[in-house]
């Protein structure tokens, strides 16, 4: 599967498409990991409205598109903190993810970004250590009575030649 990838700065009408491919990737991707309960409290529906556009707004979106559409994306902050990474069922495991977290560090290099972080799910540890991340610590959220495991990662990007 060819993917293309487009990088911008998240914008009202991002939003709504970004809320739902979220959605749908926590509830088709992250079965394999989390219960329903645990999903449901992680997403419980698609964000929308004002407070979906303050979590995206200002943040560096690359999203990966194939004939169908929209099937991943990753946002990062100015600081380096890689805020969102999600794949649609669809393109979990097929390079979508790939592609677009390729153009985000590159991007990031080229920006001078020296550091990466990130909250990392349960699914997407194993993609990151690929990557060269490491864990500095599990983590247990809290999310009405549900507890959810994720775990900060970083990526040193000045370190690396």
């Amino acid at each position: 599967m060819e993917y293309r990838v487009r990088h911008s700065i998240t914008d009202a009408e991002d939003v709504s498409m970004l809320s739902r491919l979220m959605h749908e990737s926590v509830h088709g991707v992250a079965d394999s990991a989390y219960s329903a309960e645990e999903r449901a409290a992680w997403s419980p529906a698609p964000r929308d409205g004002e407070e979906a556009r303050e979590r995206f707004a200002g943040q560096h979106v690359w999203i990966a598109e194939d004939d169908e559409g929209p099937c991943a994306f990753m946002t990062l902050k100015d600081d380096g903190y890689l805020d969102f990474a999600y794949a649609l069922p669809r393109a979990a495991g097929r390079g979508a993810a790939g592609r677009v977290y390729d153009a985000l560090e590159a991007w990031a290099r080229a920006e001078g970004v020296g550091t990466l972080t990130s909250d990392i799910s349960l699914v997407a540890r194993p993609f990151m250590e690929k990557r060269g991340w490491h864990v500095l610590r599990k983590q247990e959220n809290v999310v009405g009575e549900v507890i959810l495991i994720n775990f900060r990662m970083e990526k040193n990007l000045s370190a690396e030649v």
